[in-house]
C-alpha cells in the first residue's frame, strides 16, 4: 500500500500527469456548464410556451419532448394557475400594457350575462358596449368580443 501512495505522489510530480488531470478537470466543468446552458434553454422554452398559449401544450411541441420536459410544464401550469385563483388574475391575459383603461368592444354573438369586476352583472349581446378591459379581456380571448380600434 505505502508504494502505491508513494507512487502516485510521484506521478503527481512529473507536469505531464498534473497537466493532464487539470485539462481533464477543467473539460469536465465546461461540458457541465453547456450541459446545464442548454437544460436551462429549454426550460425557458417551456415557460414562454405556457405565456403564449396558456396552459395547452401544442401537439407538434408534445413529440419533441422528454417526460421530465412534460412534467416541469405540468407543474408550471399548475403553481401559476393557483396563483392566478388565489390571486383572482390572469397573468396572461394582457402582456402589453393597455393605452386604455375602457375599450370599446363590438359583442359578436349573444353571450348572456356576465358579473364585472366591479360587482355588476350585464348582459351581452349583439352590439358594441365600451367596458373596462380588464371585464372583456377573457371575452376577446374567446372570441366572443372584438376591440374595435378608436
Amino acid at each position: 500500500m505505502k508504494k502505491m501512495r508513494t507512487k502516485s505522489k510521484d506521478e503527481l510530480k512529473d507536469p505531464s500527469v498534473t497537466c493532464s488531470i487539470v485539462v481533464n478537470n477543467e473539460t469536465i466543468k465546461w461540458n457541465k456548464r453547456l450541459a446545464l446552458a442548454y437544460i436551462n434553454e429549454r426550460l425557458n422554452r417551456i415557460k414562454k410556451i405556457w405565456w403564449t398559449r396558456s396552459s395547452v401544450l401544442p401537439d407538434e411541441v408534445k413529440p419533441n419532448m422528454s417526460q421530465a420536459e412534460k412534467d416541469f410544464f405540468e407543474g408550471y401550469d399548475k403553481i401559476l394557475s393557483e396563483y392566478n385563483q388565489e390571486m383572482d388574475v390572469d397573468l396572461a391575459s394582457d402582456m402589453s400594457p393597455p393605452s386604455e383603461l375602457m375599450v370599446e368592444v363590438r359583442i359578436l354573438q349573444d353571450y348572456g350575462e356576465i358579473l364585472l369586476r366591479s360587482g355588476q352583472f350585464i348582459d351581452l349581446k349583439r352590439s358594441s358596449v365600451c367596458l373596462l378591459r380588464s371585464d372583456v379581456e377573457s371575452l376577446i380571448q374567446k372570441g366572443v368580443a372584438v376591440q374595435l380600434k378608436s
